[in-house]
């Protein structure tokens, strides 16, 4: 596996995070655009998490991270193997921690350490660039985000970037949004990409969306009285949109209008429902895990084909 880690800022992910204390140990989240809901771990406790994003013509792409252990994992199956994935750390505040750039193995599997502080996180899954060969004058330009030489700058060599983000664990925190999101994105480099999807990041829900980013998931979850409010967006016009919560604990439907609420903000349509308490599987005894998992499963006029996703989370005090 090789990887490159340097520092710096982004204001890719800016999170708005205030104390929420008649919340906490209540939480919904949802995560690209699969749910869950818990509550803060103990210092004796533990936290995981897991997720997966399917996309039209696309290998699926799983994740799990640990923020007890800080450690996580991206695979992508063998599809994925010996390609170039990027995985960025952010903190509390918005501020970019650090990032790592590897390359998968032969099962299209990576695998690190969540930095400390680290509450969110960003991948780009992509090709790795070939080498080519070296060029007699050594006139070469570094390209800080693949690790290697770079021969090809200035040169049209458009890739598709799958990118996806989520927090580590979820926040019940007032205000927080627990944004989840992923993109498939036609450009030459990782910073291209990251200039195209950050005003949509930003922004929200009625973003213009450039002809070269194709949005997948756009989804975040608030924690209010009523349980997990969940919204889903989307460019375009939902054709159908299903959700299953906790084993049917608590289900969606769009099309007969089951626990849905659908409207439009400029050119996005959205997918609203309020995930009620009852629903999660929550509770304080030391020692005990507790789980909560959902999934879900769409089409829009816009995309090529059906996108669906799970997420679940373990947490014990």
């Amino acid at each position: 596996m090789k990887r490159t880690t340097h520092q710096s800022r982004s204001p890719l992910a800016q999170s708005r995070r205030k104390s929420n204390h008649t919340q906490r140990g209540t939480l919904g989240v949802l995560s690209v655009v699969g749910c869950l809901g818990i509550a803060a771990c103990t210092a004796a406790g533990h936290a995981s998490a897991e997720g997966d994003i399917k996309v039209p013509f696309s290998p699926p792409v799983s994740w799990k991270a640990s923020a007890t252990i800080g450690e996580f994992e991206i695979d992508g199956g063998t599809a994925n193997a010996s390609k170039c994935l990027k995985v960025t750390w952010i903190d509390a505040t918005g501020a970019e921690i650090s990032s790592d750039t590897m390359e998968t193995d032969g099962s299209g599997t990576a695998s690190g350490q969540v930095p400390a502080g680290s509450v969110r996180w960003e991948g780009k899954l992509v090709d790795c660039p070939k080498p080519d060969p070296e060029p007699e004058d050594d006139n070469r330009m570094f390209n800080p985000f693949s690790g290697q030489l770079n021969f090809t700058a200035g040169l049209s060599n458009s890739r598709e970037f799958l990118i996806y983000g989520a927090p580590i664990t979820p926040s019940d925190d007032a205000d927080a949004n627990n944004l989840t999101y992923s993109f498939v994105v036609t450009a030459s480099s990782y910073a291209e990409a990251e200039a195209l999807i950050a005003p949509i990041i930003a922004g929200g829900v009625g973003t213009p969306v450039p002809s070269t980013v194709e949005v997948m998931s756009f989804t975040t979850m608030e924690s209010n009285l009523a349980g997990g409010r969940v919204t889903t967006s989307m460019p375009g016009k939902f054709e159908n949109y299903r959700f299953n919560f906790n084993s049917g604990a608590f289900s969606a439907d769009l099309v007969s209008g089951f626990n849905t609420i659908n409207y439009q903000i400029g050119t996005w349509d959205v997918v609203e429902m309020v995930i009620p308490l009852s629903a999660f599987d929550y509770g304080f005894l030391p020692g005990v895990t507790y789980s909560n998992e959902g999934s879900s499963k769409y089409t829009t006029d816009r995309l090529e084909g059906p996108v669906g996703a799970g997420y679940s989370f373990n947490y014990s005090n």
